[in-house]
């Protein structure tokens, strides 16, 4: 079972890619699924290189400071950490949902000073994918970047 999912960019418009994050085992996958009404669905594939350049991009961390396969067992809080290690006012930020602490919900600015966007599922797998957060979780999220910054 997924408990996170990162949107793959790809140019055949028959199937969604998708990079899965699976807590239980600890690492990213890869799912495919048929487009539209389509049921075929592809889980728990390898990762090929270029997924590896998602997952970096996704999360900021640069492209020298981590292989492959070590970036293909740390999780979405973990990833992010890379990131604020090497960036000041990091644009990613990984919270766990307060509401059962099970999954992760990963906020995100494409821009500085842009809005944040949430990435992740809630407590009822619906997925979230570049979503407007609530109230609650920018506040949360505006809480836990103060205390961060008042850390150093």
């Amino acid at each position: 079972m997924s408990d996170f999912r990162i949107p793959v960019s790809s140019n055949d418009s028959d199937w969604d890619y998708e990079l899965d994050w699976d807590e239980s085992d600890s690492r990213w996958t890869l799912s495919v699924r048929e487009s539209g009404l389509g049921t075929a669905w592809q889980m728990d594939l390898s990762l090929e290189p270029h997924h590896y350049d998602v997952l970096r991009s996704f999360f900021a961390v640069a492209d020298a400071e981590l292989d492959g396969h070590s970036l293909e067992s740390l999780n979405p809080a973990e990833l992010t950490l890379i990131s604020h290690n090497h960036k000041k006012n990091s644009s990613v930020h990984a919270m766990l949902c307060k509401k059962c602490g099970k999954h992760w919900l990963i906020f995100r600015r494409n821009r500085p000073n842009s809005d944040w966007v949430v990435f992740g599922r809630d407590c009822d797998y619906s997925w979230r994918r570049e979503n407007t957060p609530t109230e609650e979780e920018v506040a949360e999220l505006l809480s836990a970047l103060q205390y961060s910054n008042s850390k150093g």
